[in-house]
């Protein structure tokens, strides 16, 4: 069986004309994690049954761009019913 390499450019590419969906344009990131955090996130997307990259690419979004996660929506109705109740 023949091998294959893949070979992995690094740097600006080139997009083509027209191609302009922010959320399609992906950047390879290389950063530190500490490992704790690391094993909280494979635990955790391996309950949703996704791939921790997956995951943390989606809590990422979430956070950013401050979509409210269930319980954030949940503790924010709890606040409001106190309130008037």
């Amino acid at each position: 069986m023949k091998s294959t390499k893949k070979t992995i450019k690094y740097g600006r590419i080139e997009v083509p004309e027209g191609f302009d969906d922010v959320k399609n344009h992906k950047v390879r990131v290389t950063f530190w994690i500490d490992g704790d955090l690391l094993e909280e996130l494979k635990r955790r997307s391996a309950e949703v049954g996704a791939g921790y990259q997956t995951f943390m690419h989606k809590m990422l979004r979430d956070a950013i761009l401050e979509k409210p996660s269930l319980e954030q929506r949940v503790a924010k109705l709890e606040s409001k019913m106190k309130k008037h109740g």
